[in-house]
């Protein structure tokens, strides 16, 4: 017994050796045997690169200064959205949420929705030991004096209502491509609103600054930062103007960010809007103690319709990193809500990641868990510093309505946009199951997306709107649809990765119900196994991501080999598989090509044959653009 407890307290005396970061190169270049540790630079944008090795060094007195910003209490609310086709419907999925650990109220405003239909919605529904959080987009203004209605018709006071109840402007001016008229006019709307919710919903937070939408349409996270605190600015100097006061717009600004798959970027995002917030109120002399409330809610870029359980994975990730970045208010979207059926399931699994998170991992009982991490400290700080600059010079060009107005949000949106879908038809960015590992025996049910058609607020003072309410008027009676911009600009557009992929799965299911088969491509490969077996196996992948089987042939050694397995498959396209350098099967492909003038020919190596029909696989070529080229010679897209 003696010696194990003077084992053990050996054990606890250790200490590990204190090593420099010219020997942690040292050890990690041998590990990498031999390669330099700068080949393993990770380019964030232009200028910035993230190294594969931080230290003390790096965390300078700037990126500690961000350490007081950061909440104590680690705790955050399930903001989960509840779903239902009738306002009964709703109600049954709220107490259903309350009875699953869920505090906070949010649903979709109905535009249908009356007073009355608000009654049903809320039945038994203990207002007072819950809070809101809806983003009534352009329904939250004819929605606030329907609760205040609803108030007077029940036996609670108005102090009871609180959370968030609130639309940001901007995000319904991009969303619809207002003129710049009709969006002071909107704006001038909307304010009259808060100052009627500030009397009358003292305690609901009102004013919303809706980040999501950026990220959602390609932003990248500088963008999302410096973007969401100029539509702050834009918020404040017109609420100002109005006579409200400092202290009170920026006790109900409420933030939101759209959370991605990108793990430590996502943390070091949300680290940076709490460091940017408190500069903002240094900015303008406000003194509250009263730190940011984020909400974040998981993305839509990166959730596919193909294998659609691989999204579980996804949000996982994305609702560790909201956690991890200390969030107040956390949305699962479901795994399967891109469908457009929101199952039983993905509603459960939602919830149970938040109670993971809470219950098993401890998650709510950590306060900043990523602090003093070299690498999280020093990209947070790079973010601060980089979405500022971004964010004086949308101030610079007018404010951020000026710069949706004259095109300059639009156009780094969409440059970044595009960066981002080159990235994934590349196969730079992968999303497993879609374009790469792909399940080919998967038959897919592919959803058409809705058009969302455009509903446009008809500006009305609050007093009228308020009786009219009172008198059974329903939401949507205060809207109008457009079936056009009414700007030179485009609305904001929202995308997934895989919507093109999809699209080609799609009509690959429709080739296979015609043809009662998959469409397949003949694997011609030459020589031995191990002289082809990987290039046959990264071409088989690449295919498959479109719905394209493929049939492998033995290891050919003649011409004669060849036309035999053609002849016997009889398959519209055919895919050469040999040795990187060895050549000398390019004559005989040759010879091949001319026998069957009417096969597509694909090749796996970058070639300067003459071939008639050819494509190459090879990974700097576009996958999307192949595929659908394909599809289009072969007849699969084009029946």
């Amino acid at each position: 017994m003696k010696k194990v407890e003077s084992t053990i307290t050996d054990i606890r005396k250790y200490r590990f050796p204190v090593l420099t970061y010219e020997e942690w190169v040292k050890h990690a270049e041998k590990a990498l045997k031999g390669k330099s540790l700068r080949e393993y630079d990770y380019p964030l944008d232009e200028t910035n690169k993230m190294k594969p090795l931080y230290d003390e060094g790096d965390r300078d007195n700037d990126t500690k200064q961000i350490h007081p910003i950061i909440s104590d209490n680690p705790d955050w609310y399930l903001a989960q959205k509840v779903y239902g086709q009738t306002s009964t419907d709703i109600n049954r999925a709220l107490h259903n949420a309350l009875e699953n650990g869920q505090k906070i109220l949010s649903f979709d405003l109905d535009p249908n929705w009356s007073v009355t239909d608000l009654q049903r919605v809320l039945k038994d529904v203990e207002v007072a030991n819950a809070s809101f959080f809806i983003d009534g987009k352009v329904n939250t203004i004819p929605f606030y004096p329907m609760i205040v209605e609803w108030v007077e018709r029940t036996d609670i006071e108005n102090q009871s209502i609180k959370g968030f109840i609130g639309g940001d402007p901007i995000a319904y001016i991009y969303q619809n491509a207002l003129s710049k008229t009709d969006s002071e006019k909107y704006y001038q709307y909307w304010s009259n609103g808060i100052q009627y919710a500030l009397e009358q919903l003292p305690n609901v937070k009102t004013i919303y600054v809706d980040g999501t939408m950026y990220g959602n349409a390609g932003g990248n996270v500088i963008q999302q930062l410096a973007y969401s605190l100029a539509t702050a600015v834009e918020h404040i100097t017109i609420l100002h103007a109005t006579g409200l006061s400092l202290e009170a717009i920026f006790s109900r600004l409420q933030f939101g960010f759209a959370i991605s798959s990108n793990f430590f970027l996502e943390i070091s995002k949300l680290r940076a809007a709490k460091y940017l917030w408190e500069k903002l109120k240094e900015a303008y002399s406000v003194t509250s103690n009263d730190g940011i409330d984020l909400y974040a809610e998981t993305t839509i870029i990166n959730k596919s319709q193909i294998d659609v359980y691989t999204n579980l994975l996804r949000i996982g990730g994305e609702a560790l990193a909201a956690v991890i970045g200390q969030v107040k208010y956390l949305r699962i979207n479901s795994f399967d809500e891109v469908t457009g059926t929101i199952s039983d399931l993905g509603i459960r699994l939602s919830h149970n990641i938040h109670h993971i998170f809470k219950e098993e991992a401890k998650l709510a009982a950590v306060s900043d868990p990523s602090g003093g991490s070299y690498y999280i400290e020093s990209l947070t700080k790079m973010l601060i510093e980089k979405a500022w600059h971004l964010f004086l010079q949308v101030e610079e060009a007018g404010g951020m309505l000026a710069e949706i107005l004259n095109g300059g949000v639009q156009r780094q949106l969409e440059e970044n946009k595009k960066q981002t879908l080159d990235d994934f038809q590349n196969r730079t960015c992968t999303l497993i199951g879609t374009n790469r590992y792909v399940n080919n025996l998967e038959r897919l049910e592919i959803s058409s997306q809705k058009e969302n058609t455009l509903t446009l607020a008809v500006p009305i003072s609050i007093p009228k709107l308020s009786a009219e309410v009172k008198k059974g008027a329903a939401l949507g009676n205060f809207l109008k649809t457009s079936v056009k911009s009414t700007s030179s600009y485009l609305p904001i557009s929202f995308f997934r990765l895989s919507e093109q992929y999809e699209s080609i799965r799609n009509k690959a299911n429709q080739y296979f119900q015609k043809h009662a088969h998959p469409l397949t491509v003949g694997m011609v490969c030459f020589g031995e196994r191990k002289s082809w077996q990987t290039i046959a196996d990264y071409c088989s992948d690449f295919l498959a991501s479109g719905g394209i089987h493929t049939v492998q042939s033995q290891g050919i050694r003649h011409i004669s080999e060849a036309e035999a397995f053609i002849k016997e498959t009889k398959f519209p396209a055919y895919c050469f598989c040999w040795k990187d350098d060895d050549s000398n099967w390019e004559s005989q492909i040759l010879t091949i090509a001319t026998l069957f003038p009417d096969k597509q020919w694909i090749l796996t190596n970058p070639t300067s044959l003459p071939l008639q029909n050819k494509l190459e696989i090879h990974p700097k070529v576009n996958q999307q653009k192949l595929l659908t080229n394909l599809f289009q010679r072969i007849g699969g897209l084009a029946e």
